[in-house]
């Protein structure tokens, strides 16, 4: 071995992307633990009860509204919020500036994308002037087909009409929700309920024997 060559050493190490969890998420169950909406919103109302047993008073004014939500379907608001930040962190921060999405790269381009009363990511409708509709008719939540949430939403509806045509479900949580790929996810809700595989199973005869 040559006396003048120097040991060198290598120095292995790897970089891994954070994403930046949104600050309400501390007040939100983990949606991956829930095999339902049902159950989901009522851990979160048991949260955000006993939120309001120690915390009084709270200075946070948004906090405030937060905890004024008393019934289970409110807090949806709440869990649609967690969701949308995670999955358009870029578009909130944008919106939140007070910009629009002008970026043609976003999945919101086309859906002139703004933050209602609540903080919620809406679609403006040009239907606002009409009277008798609700809002979430004419101004639709945007929500991401990725995220556990939507997942458990499309699957409430599932089974809240009974288990029928999938595009009765797509129609219903339209009048509501905005996903792109609703048709596929609802397709992946009903491909993965017990009741329908077992309805839409087909029966296998065993083959006949041999006459002797």
């Amino acid at each position: 071995m040559n006396p003048t060559t120097k040991n060198e050493e290598i120095i292995m190490h790897h970089e891994k992307s954070h994403t930046e969890t949104p600050a309400i998420a501390c007040i939100v169950p983990d949606p991956l633990r829930f095999s339902k909406l049902e159950k989901l919103r009522s851990t979160q109302s048991k949260v955000l009860q006993f939120l309001r047993l120690l915390i009084k008073e709270p200075k946070d004014g948004h906090l405030q509204q937060l905890l004024h939500l008393k019934r289970a379907v409110d807090s949806d608001v709440i869990l649609v919020r967690v969701s949308q930040e995670m999955e358009f962190p870029e578009e909130i921060k944008t919106l939140r500036a007070g910009n629009n999405v002008y970026d043609r790269k976003s999945p919101l381009f086309k859906c002139s994308p703004f933050l209602d009363e609540s903080g919620v990511m809406r679609v403006k409708g040009r239907i606002n002037a009409i009277e008798g509709v609700e809002l979430d008719v004419k101004q639709p939540i945007i929500l991401s087909r990725r995220h556990r949430v939507t997942y458990l939403i499309a699957d409430y509806y599932h089974r809240r009409f009974h288990h029928l045509n999938n595009e009765i479900v797509v129609n219903e949580m339209r009048q509501r929700y905005w996903i792109k790929g609703l048709r596929a996810l609802v397709r992946e809700v009903a491909k993965d309920c017990p009741r329908c595989r077992i309805r839409n199973a087909r029966p296998a005869p065993p083959e006949m024997g041999s006459l002797p």
